[in-house]
């Protein structure tokens, strides 16, 4: 199984998440954009 990526940008500091930014990650847009169905796993 692969890990799904995260929608949001994230700051890090010594390799522990310190922030959620409200930017998108360029290969997660397709999302917003409602370009394809998202999968769901049974």
């Amino acid at each position: 199984m692969r890990k799904m990526k995260t929608l949001f940008k994230r700051q890090f500091e010594n390799h522990n998440i310190v922030k959620c930014l409200n930017e998108v990650e360029p290969e997660c847009q397709w999302v917003l954009n409602r370009r394809r169905l998202g999968n769901r796993k049974n």
